[in-house]
């Protein structure tokens, strides 16, 4: 049983509680479409290729034809499941956008679907993405001879559950500071002199307030959790400006 005060819990103690619904990879086996399958139009199939800048591409993805697709009896997708790249490209991390009927992934994804109530997407998408569980990636990889994650490892993986009012707020200010950052390369690639350091601008609609941030002094939220957003703020922005919402 999870109790509320714990600070890391498993991959595989997240299924048992039913907080993950559902974790599955795309390995179809002897299913697994080959060239002749693909059309032009069809089902999306889905590769770590299509998880690109922190996004979900079904757009670009490859289409397989609808008959071969009725033979795939796993790895179909929802919008915001979480993509995790297992295989070959390890570590890339997306959350699935709205799109219209089907699609389906491929051997080097894994799909994690959440029970909303327990676990927020964007906040598991965040951790996902952390140097933490980056680096027990890195780990695992060192113990085979290929680059890759096998579903039954990553169930042996550990992340931070803290209450969902708190993963709301974490994923809220993240959120913002991702659409800054976007905004900033945005703007300096579209000028003619690249943004120096400590030059990035805040727009009024998307500025975060020290309200609206985690209180360390409160205790509301643990450490480690509050490591994982510090460390998520510095990757994206100068660190200059990040100290002054944690001051």
């Amino acid at each position: 049983m999870i109790k509320t005060e714990l600070a890391y819990c498993s991959i595989q103690e997240l299924l048992d509680e039913k907080i993950i619904l559902e974790m599955q990879d795309g390995n179809h086996g002897e299913r697994h479409p080959r060239q002749s399958d693909f059309v032009s139009e069809g089902i999306p199939f889905l590769t770590a290729t299509n998880v690109i800048d922190e996004q979900v591409l079904i757009h670009l993805a490859p289409r397989v034809s609808h008959q071969k697709a009725k033979t795939l009896r796993i790895g179909w997708i929802q919008p915001d499941d979480i993509l995790l790249a297992h295989n070959a490209t390890v570590g890339r991390v997306g959350i699935v956008p709205k799109f219209e009927g089907k699609a389906v992934i491929g051997t080097s994804l894994t799909y994690y679907r959440l029970n909303q109530q327990r676990l927020n997407s964007n906040f598991f998408a965040l951790v996902l993405r952390s140097q933490d569980f980056q680096a027990q990636l890195e780990q695992a990889m060192e113990q085979t001879t290929r680059n890759q994650v096998p579903i039954t490892r990553q169930k042996e993986l550990s992340v931070p559950l803290p209450p969902i009012a708190e993963q709301k707020r974490i994923a809220t200010i993240a959120q913002k500071a991702d659409r800054l950052r976007r905004s900033a390369v945005s703007n300096r690639s579209s000028s003619a002199c690249p943004l120096k350091t400590g030059e990035l601008s805040y727009p009024d609609d998307l500025s975060v307030s020290n309200s609206s941030l985690p209180n360390k002094s409160t205790g509301k939220i643990c450490g480690v959790v509050q490591d994982l957003l510090l460390t998520e703020f510095i990757t994206h922005f100068d660190s200059r400006i990040i100290k002054k919402f944690f001051t």
